[in-house]
């Protein structure tokens, strides 16, 4: 028989339940909600758990779909264990009864029927973002030709973002994407496939960098940069989608999205260092100093300038580069301005002259030598051989 006390208890412990629930509805809903669909990653670099850390960072709320349990670690992948699309679909429709997300980010799903499933919950949801992982980080085929069929063909007509390594698009478009122009001519049939934005990574078609596309709107935008290490991590391309999405939910156009997203990326992920011989400061200052350098690499090429920003001398900016890159940091000033002249030379109209001069050399003789140094030909002679 229950005394007064233990009815007093439970009846206390009991509205104090529901408090925490209406708490966690009213928190959710003060946030903007997110809505993850993909796999668990065990050890954190990417899926669900790298996902959620994302738009925590960016500001917004995460609610989540798990799709699948992988064993993996920096190894690579041991063990996918995909879950039934009735545990997939019950897990959004659970999240839309409670909120409507701002954006979804659709990640790792590995059969037709999950990805039809899915389609059927999510459309008509704003800001969708797919990055279906095709291919892991080591190269490994994670969706087979039947579920790959069936994302072009239910998910990718209402991604408003659809985001792709350019192996994972030759896996779907069977064919080879060697060069700049055949990004474009990728990233136009997938428009055809009904994709309103496409974004393509991961281009290998100069030595030394690593490109990207993103093709929307009428206009084609490429990037690259000269990290090709740190731009094929693990864990950056789920990142980036996650960090798109939140950005779109957060108000920003496509483009704004992608530039806010890559900024996050590139300080947290992509110039990350992580080692168990450097203290926290060095790190940060070799983060923050490579993160100024494409910023500024037009304005200054003085060493001096990036120590002068971050409030050291220029012979610790050395000595915390040697100790991380085992680079001088006028080497990486070279090595990221270099990267600068030689898009410009290939993808604009400038002339040579005009290229010196916006890239801060003091005359054309001197931006020659500094070319030819490095690439073996002059600017003139790069420009005709790339075009």
């Amino acid at each position: 028989m229950l005394t007064k006390s233990r009815i007093l208890q439970n009846f206390i412990m009991l509205s104090l339940s529901v408090v925490a629930g209406y708490s966690y509805l009213w928190h959710m809903k003060q946030q903007v909600p997110i809505l993850c669909i993909t796999g668990s990653d065990s050890t954190g670099a990417s899926g669900i758990q790298a996902d959620i850390k994302t738009v925590k960072e960016l500001g917004a709320y995460a609610v989540t779909a798990v799709t699948s349990v992988t064993v993996q670690n920096a190894s690579g992948i041991h063990g996918i264990y995909p879950l039934s699309p009735e545990a997939i679909v019950g897990q959004i429709r659970d999240v839309y009864e409670d909120c409507r997300p701002r954006a979804v980010k659709v990640g790792m799903l590995f059969s037709p029927a999950s990805i039809r499933y899915v389609r059927d919950e999510i459309v008509g949801s704003p800001n969708i973002v797919c990055s279906p992982g095709i291919l892991s980080s080591h190269g490994r085929r994670l969706m087979d030709d039947d579920s790959v069929r069936c994302f072009c063909r239910e998910l990718v007509p209402i991604c408003r973002v659809l985001m792709l390594k350019c192996n994972e698009a030759e896996v779907i478009l069977d064919r080879s994407l060697g060069t700049s122009d055949d990004m474009l001519r990728a990233a136009g049939a997938f428009h055809e496939m009904g994709a309103e934005y496409v974004m393509l990574r991961g281009g290998m078609h100069s030595e030394g960098r690593v490109g990207a596309l993103l093709s929307g709107d009428g206009a084609d935008i490429f990037f690259s940069s000269f990290n090709v290490e740190g731009w094929q991590r693990h864990g950056v391309g789920g990142a980036l989608s996650t960090a798109i999405a939140t950005r779109l939910a957060l108000g920003d156009d496509v483009a704004g999205a992608v530039s806010a997203a890559h900024d996050y990326i590139h300080s947290r992920i992509v110039y990350s260092v992580e080692s168990k011989n450097l203290d926290i400061r060095p790190r940060e200052l070799y983060n923050r100093f490579l993160s100024l350098v494409p910023a500024h690499c037009s304005e200054s090429h003085d060493v001096g300038f990036y120590a002068s920003r971050l409030a050291i001398s220029a012979r610790y900016l050395a000595q915390v580069t040697r100790r991380v890159s085992d680079k001088s940091p006028k080497q990486i000033i070279d090595a990221c301005l270099l990267h600068e002249v030689e898009m410009a030379l290939a993808n604009t109209s400038l002339s040579v002259q005009e290229i010196s001069d916006r890239y801060g050399f003091s005359s054309l003789v001197v931006f020659s030598r500094f070319f030819k140094e490095r690439k073996h030909c002059s600017p003139t002679e790069f420009r005709r051989s790339s075009r």
